[in-house]
């Protein structure tokens, strides 16, 4: 039986290779990273961050398959994207975060943080949902929902770099 939902797996690959490319377009043609706010640097490196993640992982599912693990490739995909998510992901953000030349100070900046962590929180949450078996079983739209949430995230600091670096 052959795995269903594999198209829209693609489509999640190339919008996040697609926001990446974009960004950095964006960034050399106005200015160098060095040279802007540490607000929209740090937005331009979550935002790549962000839209690569689910690139990567949307993957997953089709190794797991082709691994023979069936039906239950969509769970043990989930469970390796909260892994990383927990153990690669958020741990460089916060690097990352801290690492910046200046705190973050605006109240709009640390609003639209905040915003970028709750989708981020969000999309752990649905994957979580579809380890824990919710729905049961577990389903390419779940792990679809969560991956797509990454890209809202990713598409969220793009258009937060694009205002930023064009004001």
């Amino acid at each position: 039986m052959p795995l269903e939902g594999v198209e829209p797996l693609l489509t999640l690959a190339e919008v996040g290779l697609g926001l990446s490319g974009f960004a950095a377009i964006i960034l050399v043609l106005t200015k160098r990273l060095d040279s802007v706010p540490t607000e929209t640097a740090l937005t331009f490196r979550y935002m790549v961050l962000n839209a690569l993640f689910p690139a990567v992982f949307v993957f997953l599912p089709l190794i797991f398959f082709g691994l023979g693990f069936g039906s239950s490739s969509w769970r043990y995909s989930a469970f390796s994207v909260c892994l990383v998510q927990t153990v690669v992901v958020w741990p460089t953000a916060i690097i990352m975060h801290r690492a910046a030349k200046a705190p973050i100070s605006t109240v709009s900046a640390k609003t639209i943080f905040g915003i970028g962590w709750v989708i981020a929180v969000l999309a752990f949450l649905v994957q979580a949902g579809s380890i824990l078996g919710y729905p049961q079983p577990s389903s390419a739209g779940t792990f679809l929902l969560g991956l797509w949430l990454w890209i809202v995230l990713a598409a969220f600091q793009f258009l937060q770099l694009l205002f930023g670096l064009l004001r």
